[in-house]
């Protein structure tokens, strides 16, 4: 799913089509539901506090493994997985709200 946000939305700041607008709404949203669901998990709450880490820092990669009680081996498949930065993630949610609340706006005018 962040595979394809990042491929079809790279700059969601873009998005001009009535078209690309509900596709986009459509996929963050289901984003939304799975990092909601995802959030309950202990590995999930990891790999998003993974990205907050200086991983070239020795002292805070010990450190970090000891507080979430994982491996070496953990911590490299952690860093396979794609996870988006809090920054991608606010300029997607921001999109995501903007587009929303103009998609309502929008269905309730043609209703009149």
């Amino acid at each position: 799913m962040v595979a394809e946000l990042k491929e079809k939305f790279p700059d969601p700041s873009a998005i001009e089509k009535e078209e690309d607008k509900k596709a986009f709404a459509k996929l963050f949203g289901e984003y939304l539901r799975v990092e909601n669901v995802l959030s309950n998990y202990d590995e999930f709450t990891s790999l998003k506090e993974l990205q907050k880490v200086d991983l070239s820092d020795g002292n805070a990669l010990e450190e970090f493994k000891a507080q979430h009680y994982l491996t070496d081996d953990d911590i490299e498949e952690m860093k396979k997985i794609d996870v988006p930065s809090e920054r991608e993630i606010q300029d997607y949610r921001s999109t995501y709200n903007d587009t929303v609340s103009g998609l309502i706006v929008r269905g309730k005018q043609r209703q009149r």
